[in-house]
């Protein structure tokens, strides 16, 4: 055997033997009876099966109602969910939250931060006329017993410079929190495009996963059931070895052409 055929094989092996962890964000739209025949009473079914198929380990969710959680932690096997509503860190407003496989991962130290002037209270910053929060959590993938810190984010408002002190909190946060020095995702509606100008701050040190993954593509993430075509959606990470596959999820479920007004996206994590 030559020195390159051993090479490979020891590569190979490495791959069989790392643990992969799947990470989905999905900006699901709320239940919101204005979206007429796109409305949720026409699209959870469709949704449903989705997030079934796919049967990603971490799903980061964005505008969730807290019945569309309970549903989806009732309907997924082995599924337990954490997050508050962004109005008052209870139960009222969106949830930013993360739907998890507790057969993969176990939950550990977990919580929420505004995207405010007061991150550790309900509230509403820089001049937004509603709160903006994002999620944390520290999971432990089973199967290999690493650990790592998961941040999940809405940053659903358009002035610059609010979102220019968003993002500036939210990797202060990261640093903060990320005391074992673990791998980290962050994910979310970032309704910026990866170029914008703003989201150089998380590429200082956080990797795009559709830019870096071995397979993945360029279809885009919000498209207002066809009338648009944006890629703000989007998946960061670092501290993983890399990023097996990225990809965009199109299929129809249930004969429906959209599950959201969002694309989710999902990315294979190699820990």
């Amino acid at each position: 055997m030559t020195a390159l055929s051993a090479a490979l094989l020891a590569v190979s092996a490495m791959a069989q033997n790392a643990a992969g962890v799947s990470v989905m964000s999905f900006n699901i739209r709320g239940e919101n009876d204005t979206d007429g025949s796109n409305s949720w009473a026409f699209r959870y079914v469709a949704a449903s099966m989705m997030l079934e198929d796919t049967a990603a380990d971490l799903v980061c969710l964005q505008e969730a109602t807290y019945d569309q959680l309970k549903y989806y932690a009732d309907l997924l096997s082995k599924s337990k969910w954490i997050g508050v509503g962004r109005d008052d860190g209870k139960k009222a407003g969106e949830y930013t939250a993360f739907l998890y496989n507790s057969k993969n991962l176990t939950a550990g130290k977990s919580g929420t931060f505004w995207l405010s002037e007061t991150p550790d209270k309900a509230s509403s910053g820089w001049g937004a006329d509603h709160p903006c929060d994002a999620v944390w959590a520290v999971f432990k993938e089973k199967k290999s017993g690493n650990s790592f810190l998961a941040v999940n984010t809405h940053i659903d408002v358009e002035d610059p410079a609010f979102r220019k002190q968003a993002l500036d909190l939210i990797m202060q946060k990261i640093q903060e929190l990320n005391t074992g020095n673990l791998p980290v995702v962050l994910t979310g509606g970032f309704n910026m495009e990866d170029d914008d100008e703003n989201m150089a701050v998380v590429k200082s040190s956080l990797q795009n996963a559709r830019s870096v993954a071995f397979n993945t593509d360029d279809v885009r993430t919000y498209h207002n059931y066809g009338k648009v075509s944006m890629k703000i959606d989007h998946i960061y990470f670092g501290g993983f070895s890399s990023c097996q596959e990225f990809k965009t999820i199109t299929t129809r479920y249930n004969d429906r052409a959209y599950v959201s007004d969002h694309n989710p996206i999902l990315a294979t994590l190699i820990l």
